[in-house]
């Protein structure tokens, strides 16, 4: 199983060291996922109320999806892609489908799509407003150098003619 592997001591190219030290990991009092579970559990007491798997290690499995999707949804809307979304429903749908009560969560995945799309809408408007504000400039320096020339010939037409002209 996948997740098992996450967190093999032995494969450490498995693991997710940015979120999960596997030094502190497997400690069961105190541990690091222990104390991030444990904060989960006092904010959202009801969220595995339905959940009763028999084995050790399918629990600890799911406990790290959960706190991965957590992780997830903590990037920036930069950092994360849409399809790092919709892989995330599909896995809070997973976890609901085994018992887990994640209605606070995927309220918030909520928040973070539309963040997301907000922050793409924005990023394009803001592209299509540069493109049209180099546009203007090139119509600028283009004026700026009409009006130049126009300016040589008011000059031109106000000089006087000099005797030679005349003569």
């Amino acid at each position: 199983m996948e997740l098992q592997q996450w967190f093999e001591q032995k494969t450490p190219g498995w693991g997710r060291p940015s979120m999960f030290p596997l030094n502190e990991l497997y400690v069961k009092d105190s541990g690091f996922l222990a104390k991030l579970v444990s904060r989960v559990f006092e904010n959202h007491p009801e969220i595995a109320s339905e959940f009763r798997p028999k084995d050790p290690n399918l629990r600890t499995g799911y406990m790290s999806l959960l706190l991965s999707l957590i992780e997830t949804m903590c990037k920036s809307p930069q950092e994360i892609s849409k399809d790092d979304l919709y892989d995330a429903y599909a896995a809070l749908g997973s976890m609901r489908d085994v018992g887990f009560k994640l209605d606070w969560l995927e309220k918030k995945l909520d928040e973070v799509l539309e963040k997301k799309e907000n922050e793409e809408a924005i990023e394009n408007g803001l592209q299509e407003m540069e493109e049209e504000l180099k546009e203007m400039k090139q119509k600028c320096l283009g004026m700026e150098a009409l009006v130049e020339k126009e300016k040589e010939k008011v000059l031109a037409a106000r000089a006087p003619l000099s005797f030679e002209d005349v003569v």
